[in-house]
């Protein structure tokens, strides 16, 4: 079954544990200003996002599951 599920990638409470199978992201970068202004107020801010993103994709990933992190162009 394929479900889109929009929402903040930092809480997926409605995801299981280990049920998904692939993973595809595509992060911001921090310096790039002129496509986020002030979305981030420090670069630490920047890393703990990315940290509650990761220790989620971590929790519902399969054991054998894939994730990808796709650069912005």
């Amino acid at each position: 079954m394929i479900k889109v599920i929009f929402g903040d990638s930092r809480n997926m409470s409605e995801i299981v544990d280990e049920s998904v199978g692939l993973v595809l992201t595509s992060p911001p970068y921090y310096n790039a200003p002129f496509d986020f202004p002030d979305l981030f107020p420090s670069y630490s801010a920047y890393l703990d996002l990315l940290k509650g993103v990761g220790k989620e994709v971590h929790r519902v990933l399969e054991k054998v599951g894939l994730r990808f992190s796709l650069p912005q162009t």
